[in-house]
């Protein structure tokens, strides 16, 4: 029960408490020494290695009632005790190193998914520039030659108006270059 309580509050001076009253109570109770296994464990837990000394006087004043075979049990128990309580601990490490790792990974992936974005819409941007660059120089293209091209026409009429002779064709060379020049 001592032990149970121990582990349920993985307090400090709740597990400073339950040890110094079970070595007490062990000092008066001999089978008492059998949850030393179960105490190891929750003081290692909480961190109060310190007080498992405290143990050291049950056993010491009990030890002439002990059996070998109990004595062998209870330190296989103990040391089983804290290699349960180092591996618990490292998988108490690594599972927070995992929800760190998962943590920094949405965060990264978040991160990234904005850059990408960012990187998406300037692209679009450059492209509908590059876009209206090429439009304006097909129009400057087309408006320079449509330009050369009634001027030369312009300049045409104008000879062949000079050196008609013919009065049947005044008239439509007018036309042509009033067409043409407005």
């Amino acid at each position: 029960i001592a032990a149970s309580a121990c582990f349920l509050w993985e307090g400090k001076m709740v597990g400073w408490m339950v040890s110094v009253v079970t070595a007490v109570i062990a000092c008066f109770y001999v089978p008492m020494i059998f949850f030393l296994p179960l105490i190891i464990y929750g003081l290692l837990r909480i961190g109060c290695e310190w007080s498992l000394v405290l143990w050291l006087i049950p056993i010491a004043q009990n030890m002439k009632l002990y059996k070998p075979l109990e004595c062998f049990l209870v330190l296989l128990g103990a040391a089983i005790s804290v290699w349960f309580c180092k591996k618990t601990k490292e998988y108490q490490r690594l599972l927070e190193e995992s929800r760190k790792l998962q943590d920094d990974s949405v965060e990264k992936e978040l991160w990234l998914a904005e850059k990408n974005r960012n990187l998406i819409e300037k692209q679009d941007a450059e492209t509908y520039s590059a876009v209206l660059k090429e439009r304006n120089r097909i129009a400057r293209e087309i408006h320079d030659n449509v330009g050369h091209v009634l001027s030369r026409a312009l300049i045409m009429v104008g000879a062949l108006k000079t050196i008609n002779k013919e009065e049947t064709m005044k008239m439509p060379l007018k036309q042509l270059e009033d067409s043409l020049s407005a």
